[in-house]
């Protein structure tokens, strides 16, 4: 059993019409006690910055991996804010119809931050089939 916290604490899954959306353009909030930049410290509390979903063909141009439709991307154009070394893992989160609905999971990025690289998070409405025949 996991036991619920102040850290630990219940969130949806994307359902219904949402399995569908990309989510290009939201401004999604990614959560972690990573560093907080590239090779720093880790965070003595938890940090969260919001992030806007980019479209993945704009993603795929400035990885030289393919982004595929396994993945989702968010980040500023610009640089400066993005999860980092220690948030693997972590959750990349919106609020739908009120209740916060996890999209992605961090997975990579180049360095933390940097300008024209947001960063990249697995998918996890590609892997809703898998989430409801697994998770208790």
């Amino acid at each position: 059993n996991v036991q619920k916290s102040k850290y630990v604490i219940p969130i949806c899954l994307p359902r219904g019409e949402d399995l569908r959306r990309s989510f290009e353009r939201s401004l999604a909030t990614v959560v972690g006690w990573g560093t907080t930049r590239y090779g720093g410290g880790e965070s003595s509390k938890q940090l969260e910055a919001r992030l806007p979903v980019w479209r993945n063909e704009e993603c795929d141009k400035a990885y030289f991996q393919p982004i595929t439709d396994t993945f989702l991307c968010a980040g500023f154009t610009r640089g400066g804010v993005d999860a980092c070394q220690g948030d693997s893992g972590g959750p990349l989160m919106l609020q739908i119809n009120g209740r916060w609905t996890q999209i992605g999971v961090v997975s990579f990025g180049n360095k933390c931050g940097e300008p024209g690289y947001p960063g990249v998070y697995t998918r996890v409405t590609r892997y809703d089939t898998w989430l409801n025949q697994n998770l208790v």
